[in-house]
């Protein structure tokens, strides 16, 4: 498989806003990303809260089209990332669609669920500055921001546990998504203290 043409930089956390922008363009319903010649939109799942009895935001779902409209995996288009600065890359470029996206349709006060690139949730601290750029930019604040981290993509504990932290000094929220599934406990639910848990259907 070829390499997707991305921006040149020396390494992935120094790729900036603007040098992402070009690859954004406004269509009638909204904004699209291009990764290679994949086309990538936003769609917007509510969220329920069982404290609140009501959604209170949306999570960002990539949806990507061929360029003759077929709809592909959102798996398959990450699997095409080749390496860390196409995976962060992708990362970005969808983290912008989505935001745009949802600062177009939403309200004032829903949250935003953003799912983060593994990679990216690790390191936070390494590539944290372009997201801080992002918020600025297009005026959101933090605290309606959500982070959804796989607690099962994360297997070392204090990874998930500074993760969790950078996060949150950030100003956003953190929800552990998918809790319930595989090895997950209610004991790393007390250490790393998520603002919310998103429970996997097997314990409903």
């Amino acid at each position: 498989m070829n390499s997707i043409n991305t921006p040149s930089c020396k390494h992935p956390a120094l790729l900036t806003l603007e040098q992402i922008e070009p690859y954004i363009h406004v269509a009638s319903d909204g904004v699209l990303g291009r990764f290679g010649d994949i086309q990538l939109d936003s769609a917007f799942q509510p969220i329920f809260s069982l404290a609140h009895r009501r959604p209170v935001g949306y999570e960002a779902l990539l949806r990507p089209y061929a360029a003759d409209g077929t709809p592909l995996s959102p798996l398959s288009v990450f699997d095409m990332a080749q390496g860390e600065a196409e995976g962060v890359f992708l990362d970005r470029l969808c983290r912008i669609v989505h935001t745009r996206n949802f600062l177009a349709q939403a309200d004032d006060s829903s949250w935003l669920f953003l799912n983060i690139n593994p990679l990216v949730t690790v390191y936070g601290k390494r590539y944290g500055a372009f997201f801080v750029d992002v918020l600025e930019r297009y005026q959101i604040s933090p605290h309606r921001i959500v982070i959804e981290i796989l607690e099962g993509q994360i297997q070392d504990e204090g990874q998930l546990a500074d993760a969790v932290r950078f996060f949150k000094e950030l100003g956003c929220l953190v929800a552990l998504d998918d809790f319930g599934a595989g090895h997950s406990n209610f004991n790393r639910i007390w250490r790393i203290q998520p603002h919310i848990v998103k429970l996997d259907r097997s314990m409903i």
